[in-house]
């Protein structure tokens, strides 16, 4: 028997213990006053989905039997729901009024042991943590729990409080947490030892947070081996509007940490000075394990992160074989490798970059400012402006006018650019001028299956080119001219193709 139900009388749920065979239901009621003690049984309950509080709908993002959605704890804990919360899978629990211990104040005295998801939100009082350890009835707490979402937590100062035991968070695959302004760190580091299953992190708009992992419980323990960070199964990375972060992660890493992470989005961190500890550069690239680090990297997204000066150390942008994407918008970046010396001229093979995009970086120099050589085989979309001290295309090195060193471009036309497939490119005067000076580097075949030309960056004069400067474009369908910030977009018609 499964019916779906919003009851708002006291009387008519009463009626509910008449029936001994009920073993799924889907109810939804709108105010906890108005609920029986022991009005169901949880032993007998096979499926469930029970809403209490008027807020909440029927939707939900998992397929589990068994879901409670909880609103206003005052009330909710007046009505013995911590006989549910033994076998409960997928629990919401909103405006958590009066409590600083969510494990300690619901009374699970098996720390939610079937608990697969957990979202937690708009709490404005003095909910402090998650799980407490120190104080909690029960040592090891959310054995099987997968995702867990924290959101509009005002007071929140740690998930964890104190050391946890081995099988607490072990099946941990999704962590996101919005707005939580007193978080430090998301991770202790005894708590990143149990994290050999994440899968994904998301942490946006937290005043305070300094790091991902790490707190000053790392001060305080003697056993170097457990400080490591392990997180071998993560997949996906999003940082956003985090104003305080500096360092993402702790210095000390396990030789295999990340190496399955795929995405990375990170934007609006402007205190972040790295994507790897900076201390760590120097070591990195001198130790072969650290080589393999990133080695499934497929797309990398950076904007507003001014703190930061580089992306990858040597040794990890050389293993960087699976990168499809790299998308880098203001920033202070000045080169995209650091300037870290190696032993023989580096080669960097980006065997599946097809999307490459350098935006309003005012300070970027180079991609990478020692003696190297890049390979592009599959790049198709190529978007670079507004970085002056950047030279797109060139020869030769150029001496820099106002610095005593060697200005690098971005590619030389000798190493990549003859055997470029672009689908899609911005350029600017300069760009324009070295294509048409007859360059041998750019043969008829460079540009012939470009179909999106963007001519960016002429701001105070008018974009003029020679019109022979089109022909070479047998494919191009859309032509983007920007100045002073106005895109006048051109679709091109076939027929100017055979002038």
């Amino acid at each position: 028997m499964a019916n779906s139900y919003k009851w708002r009388s006291k009387a008519i749920l009463a009626e509910l213990k008449e029936l001994p065979h009920l073993n799924s239901l889907y109810i939804h009621i709108p105010n906890a006053m108005i609920m029986p003690r022991n009005l169901f049984d949880p032993e007998k309950l096979e499926r469930y989905k029970i809403l209490i509080g008027e807020k909440w709908g029927w939707y939900g993002k998992y397929t589990t039997s068994r879901t409670l959605k909880l609103n206003n704890s005052h009330s909710f804990r007046s009505y013995e729901f911590d006989i549910w919360f033994e076998k409960v899978e997928d629990l919401y629990l909103d405006q958590l009024g009066g409590v600083e211990d969510v494990v300690e104040a619901l009374n699970s005295e098996k720390g939610f042991p079937e608990l697969k998801h957990l979202c937690v939100q708009n709490s404005w009082g003095d909910l402090l943590h998650i799980f407490n350890s120190e104080t909690a009835h029960c040592h090891t707490a959310f054995p099987v729990l997968e995702s867990l979402y924290l959101h509009k937590l005002k007071k929140l100062k740690k998930i964890c409080e104190g050391r946890l035991y081995a099988e607490s968070f072990t099946n941990l695959r999704t962590i996101i947490i919005r707005q939580c302004d007193e978080l430090e760190h998301v991770f202790s580091i005894s708590m990143a030892r149990n994290l050999s299953h994440l899968q994904e992190v998301e942490v946006t708009d937290c005043k305070n947070l300094k790091e991902i992992f790490g707190d000053e419980e790392i001060e305080e323990s003697t056993d170097h081996a457990d400080q490591k960070v392990h997180c071998p199964s993560l997949e996906k990375l999003i940082l956003s509007h985090l104003d305080n972060i500096q360092l993402i992660w702790h210095n000390k890493l396990q030789a295999d940490s990340f190496c399955k992470l795929k995405v990375s989005r990170v934007e609006f961190c402007g205190k972040l000075i790295s994507f790897v500890p900076p201390d760590r550069l120097g070591r990195l690239s001198k130790n072969p394990q650290r080589l393999h680090r990133f080695q499934n990297l497929e797309i990398v997204r950076v904007t507003e992160c001014w703190s930061m000066k580089n992306l990858f150390p040597v040794s990890i942008a050389l293993g960087l074989r699976q990168l499809k994407e790299l998308e880098i918008n203001s920033c202070g970046l000045e080169e995209i490798v650091a300037n870290e010396e190696v032993k023989v001229a580096a080669v960097f093979k980006f065997l599946k970059l097809d999307f490459l995009q350098l935006v309003d970086l005012p300070e970027l120099k180079s991609f990478y400012p020692r003696s190297h050589t890049t390979e592009l085989p599959l790049l198709k979309s190529l978007v670079v402006y507004h970085c002056h001290k950047l030279l797109s295309f060139q020869n030769t090195h150029v001496q820099s006018q106002s610095e005593n060193q060697t200005q690098h471009p971005l590619f030389s036309p000798g190493e990549v650019i003859s055997d470029l497939k672009l689908e899609k490119l911005s350029i600017n005067r300069d760009d324009i001028k070295l294509i048409c000076s007859g360059c041998s580097h750019f043969s008829g075949k460079t540009f012939h299956k470009l179909e999106d030309l963007q001519v960016v960056c002429f701001h105070d004069e008018s974009p003029v080119f020679p019109l022979d400067f089109l022909r070479r474009f047998h494919k191009l369908r859309t032509l983007v001219v920007a100045r002073n910030e106005k895109d006048q977009t051109f679709r091109m018609p076939r027929v100017l193709m055979k002038i």
